[in-house]
């Protein structure tokens, strides 16, 4: 983020503009703002508490939490707490409850009854019994709208009755939120992609900090503020979302920017839900800030201090996250018989503004330390992804191998396959990946992993590459891109890919996708023995037109090649990624991850292997684009229906290649430009692609010609 010079939570988002790009930012670029709750311990008297509530509400809070279940005190005790400070704070304030697994199943339904009778309604109850497994029985007794905490925790820590529990109770059994707390999932990668995962299936994600310093607080503002975007962007343009138990709508959520006075949302209301106070409120815990008391010792400027530059040391500059009172904004309640909330005149929130990283100074030697040699070992973290599949009730990919035969050869496929199957995967095609020059099927486990829940997916290990084995006599021509295609095409079919009513939808990317548009203009369902329904094509081309340019090419990739044996795979893969086609790729978190993982292979000895390397460099030169036959006629008759092209749009390239191809056709093609990515589309913006080729996938498109809910641009 500092390097780009945007703020933390557009780069995570996938929305900043980066690398000097001139192009707008993403329509659902994260908001500058993010909500917060205040915290009330529930000590002293009902009174005293709700005098409390009432000078948080003064001071510009919306939203409070009220520990409940106390140690000493009765249910009775907490809700006549609870009851006291409704009314200290009127209804336009929004109230949880936090009984942190304090009582029994009795207890729980007793506190709810009592605040039932006396009409006071919270946002939600926060896990409110000791028993996990009577959380069900609570809310269809007590008509309470729950939230889980301490039930994530466990999940996250390998508790599979608690990650059960995750995947069969939702909205309809009462559970309305979940509080994830980001230092327990392990970081960024499992917060979003949970949080995505619970909003898919109507559930709010509130973070929730615990012992952080400003420093972990800033961290955990930007994120809380892409959650925020992100689920803002899935309502839009829906007309409805949460339901009730009974099935009757509890609010409906529209785009429409006719609505009623700010601050209300009613039943049909027009407007996009506000985003869920945070539980981020826990600097004001400490006697004093840490980046303070290094500060102190001379460690660091102190945070918020105006007397020093950025530039004037090495890390990060923090400013204490500052909580202002700001414009009203819109409120959720989730209940049903609530026909109006009206606006409070100010809203405590964290300003994301304030937290910002100085610009990072390096020498330039260090700059340019980017080549294999010099890369160590990466740092291990919490891995969610099996229990993250579990919850979306997908497993962790399978692995297999299969042997297809042709003319050419013989082919010994490794693929990877992940996602429906038997009945539950023959109303839906069969997704097939295919990796570039370099990679494997791995590389699109990312996608996989999400495209899963709605498709049976296979990504294969392309010739040449991971632990594909081609065996053909001297000579042959088994590696040249026709040959690999027709080897594809019996894989489809072996592993019937092909055998529902849909099809296989095959998603290449680079050296793939000149291997998917082949698949899908010569293997279409329109050939004879066709077995591709249609095919997404990223970062590719139809080849050379010219016999010039062919000739230069061939010359080019054959000393590649020879290159490639001669000095082994660690000296070409440095070379290789040093190309300006990788600018965008080696400003990427993850670049020098994937970087040591092309240098390793397969395995650590796969660099030093001879029989590996001589079948990559067979594969580099047989399928040169300059070997290849030219599609640029197969162009014209290619449908809308039959191939998608999609480019990242800071590759200018491959952007002119893109509209070229358009504009070879006889039909309107459709160009999906991806924004803030550049030629590895499914690397640097995986979670903007994955939409597009599920919506493909089934048949759907963007026939307005307006930037979609990501910022992705369609022209035709």
């Amino acid at each position: 983020a500092a390097t780009r010079s945007v703020p933390l939570s557009q780069l995570l988002s996938g929305t900043a503009v980066p690398l000097g790009s001139t192009s707008g930012q993403g329509v659902d670029s994260p908001s500058a703002c993010v909500r917060i709750n205040a915290l009330l311990p529930g000590v002293g008297s009902a009174d005293q508490v709700a005098r409390e509530a009432a000078q948080l509400v003064a001071q510009g809070f919306n939203t409070l939490k009220v520990k409940v279940a106390r140690p000493g005190s009765s249910p009775e005790d907490d809700a006549r707490m609870v009851v006291a400070v409704r009314a200290a704070v009127g209804a336009r304030v929004l109230l949880r409850c936090d009984a942190n697994r304090g009582w029994t199943l009795d207890q729980a339904l007793r506190f709810g009854a009592l605040l039932s009778d006396a009409g006071c309604r919270l946002e939600y109850l926060e896990e409110p019994v000791r028993d996990v497994l009577q959380l069900a029985e609570f809310c269809h007794r007590s008509g309470m709208r729950v939230a889980l905490d301490e039930t994530v925790d466990a999940a996250a820590r390998g508790d599979e009755s608690a990650a059960s529990l995750l995947t069969e109770l939702g909205p309809d059994q009462g559970i309305s939120t979940w509080v994830v707390k980001p230092s327990v999932l392990g970081g960024v990668e499992n917060t979003v992609e949970l949080s995505e995962w619970a909003h898919s299936r109507g559930i709010r994600v509130v973070l929730s900090s615990s012992f952080e310093s400003s420093v972990g607080i800033a961290g955990l503002t930007h994120l809380a503020a892409v959650v925020d975007s992100k689920e803002i962007a899935m309502y839009s343009g829906k007309s409805s979302a949460a339901s009730s138990r009974d099935g009757t709508t509890i609010l409906e959520y529209s785009t429409s920017k006719e609505s009623s006075e700010p601050g209300s949302i009613k039943e049909g209301d027009a407007g996009v839900p506000a985003a869920p106070a945070h539980g981020l409120g826990t600097l004001n815990w400490f006697k004093m800030d840490l980046v303070d008391a290094m500060a102190a010792e001379g460690a660091v400027p102190a945070a918020g201090s105006q007397s020093h530059s950025p530039d004037q040391y090495q890390g990060l500059e923090l400013e204490r996250v500052t909580i202002e009172p700001t414009e009203p904004v819109a409120h959720l309640l989730p209940e049903a018989s609530i026909e109006e909330v009206p606006a409070v005149e100010g809203s405590m929130m964290c300003n994301v503004r304030s937290i910002r990283a100085p610009k990072q100074s390096r020498d330039k030697d260090q700059a340019d330390n980017s080549g294999c040699n010099e890369i160590e070992g990466t740092t291990d973290h919490t891995d969610l992804s099996g229990l993250l599949g579990h919850w979306r009730g997908v497993e962790s990919p399978t692995s297999g191998t299969c042997l297809v035969e042709t003319d050419n050869g013989e082919y010994s496929f490794r693929y990877l396959e992940m996602g429906l199957q038997g009945e539950a995967a023959s109303s839906r095609p069969t997704l097939l990946f295919l990796h570039g020059f370099l990679g494997r099927a791995a590389d699109w486990e990312a996608c996989m992993d999400s495209l899963a829940t709605t498709f049976r997916c296979v990504a294969v290990d392309l010739p040449g590459h991971g632990a594909t084995q081609v065996h053909a006599q001297p000579g042959s021509t088994a590696f040249s891109l026709e040959a690999v295609t027709d080897a594809l095409a019996g894989l489809i079919a072996q592993l019937e890919m092909d055998s529902t009513p849909h099809g296989c939808v095959v998603v290449g990317y680079s050296l793939g996708a000149r291997l998917a548009l082949r698949m899908a203009l010569v293997h279409g369902q329109d050939a004879e023995h066709g077995v591709v329904q249609r095919s997404v094509v990223v970062s590719g081309s139809p080849g050379l037109r010219s016999e010039a340019a062919r000739e230069a090419r061939c010359t080019h990739d054959d000393s590649l090649a020879e290159a490639l044996q001669r000095g082994g795979l660690r000296q070409f893969v440095k070379s290789w990624y040093s190309g300006s086609l990788w600018d965008t790729l080696r400003a990427f978190p993850g670049f020098q991850d994937l970087l040591e993982q092309r240098c390793m292979g397969e395995n650590k000895s796969m660099n030093n292997d001879a029989a590996t390397i001589t079948q990559l460099a067979a594969a580099l030169s047989g399928m040169s684009s300059g070997r290849q036959e030219p599609m640029w006629d197969l162009m014209k008759h290619a449908k809308p229906t039959q191939v998608l092209i999609v480019v990242g749009q800071l590759d200018r390239k491959f952007v002119g290649v893109a509209n070229k191809m358009a504009a070879s056709s006889a039909h309107a093609l459709e160009v999906c430009q991806i924004p803030g990515a550049g030629h590895s589309v499914h690397v640097e913006r995986p979670e903007a692609l994955i939409p597009v080729i599920r919506d493909y996938a089934r048949g759907e498109s963007n026939s307005s010609g307006q930037p979609g809910s990501d910022g992705v641009q369609w022209e035709y």
